[in-house]
């Protein structure tokens, strides 16, 4: 993964120094902890599983549900926590990194998380409040995240759009408000598609927020009634795209494909001397491709002809022979010779 002198600074901060930046000049009641993934305790850990896999299980999408992979990457020892406490539970959090994309450095929010009970109370506001707070201090350039679009229909007939799906239309609405705009790297961004018919279809968007001092940067963020507001800032569903210098896969894992390898057939020949061994498969394969090949062209070879071609030329030859009508060219008699 690439990375920065800036970046490397930042992963370098202490969750101490973070909660500095968060806290400076934030006005608000709420117990609120920074913390490094490997500072995490077990009673957090679990908390925080409990609430990302209560949210975001009904929230289907095209890459499917990996919990094993989805915790692996939640608690990546990049990641960095921001809980807020109430009454000594755990009520939301946010999960970021600070990464390089498109050769700036940003602060990439993963998730965002809040407890059905604490919605609309402004803690999203907050959360986001905190990232900006932290990415600014530490010289990142923006805040990045991916958020599903929520415009897929079902397969039924007549289609129908679920709950989670329109919950999504909100976080977008949400995110817009905050001040998010299409980042450049998102798939089918204006600026960058000659062709509508060649952008790739996804069920995601990848925002960004400009880092800055000015106004125009800090609009204050409407907080949404939807029981969704969990899944608005996946920092999932990315696809590997040729202008990304890194492939990175979150919340709900890889890509359905296999992806470029640069050998042939995606395999990477074995080392000189060394003799490649066949699967299991391969000669069961072998052996019914080309055998179904074999006897292909030996029924191709003797299929009766039953074109109607074929048939009337027969039918005609038929009626002619009836009629005393010659069929086959017989050439006449050469003329006698010419005499003097």
């Amino acid at each position: 993964m690439l990375t920065s002198a800036k970046v490397r600074k930042a992963n370098q901060a202490s969750a101490r120094q973070l909660l500095q930046c968060a806290s400076e000049g934030l006005n608000t009641t709420h117990h609120i902890r920074v913390l490094l993934s490997t500072e995490l305790g077990q009673a957090d850990r679990d908390s925080i599983w409990t609430l990302f896999e209560t949210n975001m299980f009904v929230l289907q999408s095209s890459f499917g549900w990996n919990p094993s992979s989805k915790q692996d990457e939640l608690f990546h020892s990049l990641s960095r926590f921001i809980l807020i406490d109430i009454d000594g539970k755990l009520a939301a959090f946010s999960t970021f990194r600070f990464e390089v994309e498109e050769d700036e450095n940003v602060i990439y929010c993963y998730d965002l998380q809040i407890q059905s009970a604490y919605r609309r109370k402004g803690l999203g506001k907050m959360l986001m409040q905190i990232l900006e707070k932290i990415g600014a201090a530490w010289g990142m350039e923006k805040v990045m995240l991916t958020v599903f679009k929520g415009w897929a229909l079902s397969t039924s007939f007549p289609p129908v759009i679920s709950v989670p799906q329109i919950a999504n239309q909100n976080a977008i609405k949400f995110y817009q408000t905050a001040g998010f705009t299409e980042d450049e790297s998102c798939p089918g961004y204006v600026e960058e598609v000659d062709d509508p018919n060649t952008v790739e279809d996804v069920d995601y968007k990848i925002l960004s927020k400009k880092l800055s001092n000015s106004p125009e940067h800090s609009a204050p963020a409407r907080e949404l009634d939807s029981p969704m507001l969990t899944s608005t800032s996946l920092r999932a569903l990315r696809v590997a795209a040729p202008r990304f210098r890194g492939t990175r896969f979150a919340s709900h894992e890889a890509p359905p494909y296999n992806e470029p390898s640069g050998y042939l057939f995606g395999e990477k020949p074995p080392p000189p001397g060394q003799k490649r061994v066949k699967e299991d498969w391969e000669n069961i394969w072998y052996i019914g491709m080309y055998g179904s090949m074999l006897f292909a062209a030996v029924m191709l070879y003797y299929k009766p002809d039953t074109s109607i071609q074929t048939w009337a030329l027969a039918e005609a030859k038929r009626r002619m022979e009836e009629r005393g009508e010659k069929y086959k060219y017989e050439p006449s008699a050469p003329p006698p010779p010419l005499t003097s």
